[in-house]
């Protein structure tokens, strides 16, 4: 213990950390991503970014773009949708999704499926 104060003066955290999805700070890149049936009214009701755009495609789909700087946080975020999201854009992740997915598959190749 010592009698020094942290005192951090005029630090912005809006400034510095909701500019972009994701709380990891990295290069920041263009995402486009389709959402279709419940994760299109999901995600349509909040904001992830504060320069998203949605488009809607119909009764049950949208496109949102917005811009990202986490890789890890994205990718994982739109594995929560399953089948429900499909990235669009940007190319180079959208070939690392493809790898994961495959990847993911082999896990379960091993166990075949029960009939109830």
């Amino acid at each position: 213990m010592t009698d020094i104060k942290f005192e951090p003066g005029k630090f912005d955290f809006e400034k510095s950390f909701n500019q972009h999805f994701g709380v990891i700070k990295d290069d920041v890149f263009e995402v486009e991503v389709a959402f279709t049936g419940w994760s299109a009214a999901y995600v349509s009701e909040r904001t992830w970014s504060p320069d998203q755009e949605i488009i809607k495609k119909g009764k049950n789909k949208i496109i949102l773009k917005f811009k990202a700087s986490s890789e890890p946080e994205l990718t994982s975020w739109l594995l929560s949708f399953g089948e429900e999201a499909t990235l669009i854009k940007p190319d180079w992740l959208v070939k690392e999704m493809k790898l994961k997915i495959n990847e993911m598959a082999k896990c379960y190749r091993c166990f075949s499926v029960r009939k109830k």
